[in-house]
């Protein structure tokens, strides 16, 4: 090794012994600190040239402050990223190390641009941390660590992502004195704030003086992220965004909050003037009604929020929205003045993609919804187990939809709803998924209409008096390149040889768990056999 001095580059699956003999190197992948000689932190201290990030990995067999200061972090102005790493598997075993003065030891460069910490045990944070002395520091990223920094000055920070930490139960007022100067703007560069794998976080709460002075908290936050605080009950700083977040609100990009299974209500969201894209996850205990109204909104996710209820009001294009996606929600509701129908105004919104799924609350797709949705491209209702009421019309004016879900509806229906106006999407869908139930007897016959499509997709028509065999109609479908049918347990039979062979375009046949089909689809024996074995890809699973 001591003869590659020259070496500025080197890539490897696990650190060499020695690597400090070579010393023009620029970059390094990362290093593993060992116990044995070649492999302890101080290889690092000739190694001036390192620039780029540096990932140092195995942090718990560095013992004091003297050893960590031997790879002189401090003096490698090159380096912008620096990730600190200690195992989380031996935690427990390095409890005689002083883990503050270690990481003390480990102070980089002030010019620094983003830092993470990783399962470091620390009661305290090292000094160079809590102090205005990493002036630059862009990025911070704290997991799995024992305590968060409760002091300093991180006013440049721009994302700040928090994760992991078992031990944190309340986040207050001493963690913000890290971000800010003391008189102005709490974290007043932050774009993005992630609180993720938070277990024991009881309170977050956002100061609403400090010193005296009413302070503006997060005031160019772009994006907010909360994922898995199962025990959060005190979410203030959400409930009130539209308080203490004034300034806030008018930055905020991005509001996603995920598995807060505690939370009951989501704050009005009328001040974040600015928000594109709002997701709420598995929120199961929020009882309040989302409007989504905002200018600002482009796309909107609501999932497994069961107790929810979704308004959505027209006229939508005030507020943009292309994508709307309402899964597991008590039901979404669509309500608009019909007085613009008298006025010749019908205001279609911008809507390119609307889901709406499992929503058992929601038993009737409303009137006059359809002339509200000429731009929609792609269209899903299913899976709603109450819906019974379909217009007839429904289909009539949605000459760009290409994509369409449709299916799984209140079991009393005998027939599809809605399917006499789907001949208007001949001329544009391309793909259909549609679901069944127990109580039909057979595919809606209008689909033989659908001339376009070229993908097809036959789900869970698997009620005992459902036709043996596949309608003939079925092969006027003469655009089909791909057909797959799933859990359709009475299905014996496909169309006849006749019409098999119109299906000139298909390349790819798929049957999933329709055991009589299959059975009779066995490969040089079964009775349909003949009539596919010319498509190129065939896939038969039980």
């Amino acid at each position: 090794m001591e003869y590659l001095v020259s070496l500025r580059h080197i890539d490897f699956s696990h650190t060499p012994a020695d690597v400090g003999c070579l010393t023009g190197l620029r970059t390094l992948p990362f290093f593993e600190v060992g116990q044995d000689k070649g492999h302890r932190i101080e290889e690092l201290g000739c190694l001036k040239e390192l620039g780029g990030e540096l990932r140092i990995v195995n942090l718990e067999h560095v013992r004091d402050k003297k050893e960590a200061k031997g790879a002189n972090l401090f003096g490698k102005a090159k380096i912008n990223t620096l990730v600190l790493i200690w195992s989380s598997e031996r935690k427990s075993s390095s409890s005689s190390i002083n883990h503050k003065d270690v990481l003390e030891g480990l102070q980089p460069h002030p010019d620094i641009r983003s830092l993470e910490v990783e399962n470091y045990q620390g009661v305290e944070f090292a000094p160079w941390l809590l102090m205005p002395i990493l002036n630059n520091l862009v990025v911070l990223k704290l997991k799995g660590c024992k305590k968060l920094p409760t002091a300093g000055n991180l006013s440049h920070l721009e994302i700040l992502e928090i994760e992991g930490m078992d031990g944190v139960k309340k986040i207050g007022e001493e963690f913000y004195s890290c971000g800010g100067s003391g008189t102005g703007p709490i974290f007043p560069a932050l774009k993005r704030l992630s609180l993720a794998n938070m277990w024991s976080l009881v309170e977050w709460m956002i100061p609403a003086t400090v010193a005296g002075g009413v302070h503006v908290a997060f005031p160019c936050l772009e994006e907010l992220y909360m994922s898995w605080c199962p025990e959060l009950r005190s979410c203030d700083a959400l409930s009130h965004i539209s308080g203490e977040f004034h300034a806030s609100a008018t930055s905020l990009k991005y509001l996603t909050i995920l598995g807060c299974s505690s939370l009951t209500s989501i704050p009005s969201l009328q001040n974040c003037t600015a928000l594109e894209v709002l997701s709420i996850y598995k929120c199961y205990n929020v009882v309040s009604t989302i409007i989504p109204e905002l200018h600002s909104l482009k796309s909107v996710f609501i999932d497994r929020c069961g107790k929810a209820t979704v308004r959505v009001s027209w006229p939508l294009f005030r507020a943009n929205v292309k994508d709307l996606k309402v899964k597991d929600c008590r039901q979404p509701i669509f309500f608009y003045d019909d007085d613009d129908l008298h006025r010749g105004e019908l205001w279609p919104s911008r809507l390119q993609s609307l889901v709406i799924s499992f929503c058992n609350y929601f038993n009737s797709v409303p009137n006059g919804l359809n002339r509200r949705l000429h731009s929609l491209i792609q269209l899903e209702i299913s899976f709603c187990q109450n819906l019974s009421h379909f217009p007839e019309d429904f289909f009539c004016g949605l000459n760009q939809l290409k994509v369409l879900k449709i299916g799984s509806f209140s079991e009393v229906l005998e027939a599809f709803p809605g399917m006499n106006s789907i001949h208007h999407l001949g001329g544009s869908l391309k793909k259909l998924k549609i679901f069944g139930w127990k109580n039909l007897k057979s595919l809606p016959h209008q689909l033989q209409h659908l001339t376009s499509l070229v993908k097809l997709k036959i789900f869970n028509f698997d009620g005992e008096e459902f036709d043996e065999a596949l309608p003939e109609w079925s092969a006027n479908l003469s655009s089909l390149q791909e057909l797959t049918i799933c859990y359709c347990k009475n299905l014996k039979y496909l169309p006849s040889s006749t019409a098999m062979q119109r299906f000139s375009k298909l390349t790819r046949l798929q049957i999933w768990r329709c055991p009589l089909l299959q059975q009779n689809c066995i490969k040089d024996s079964g009775s349909e056999w003949h009539k596919i074995s010319h498509f190129p890809y065939i896939n038969i699973v039980s």
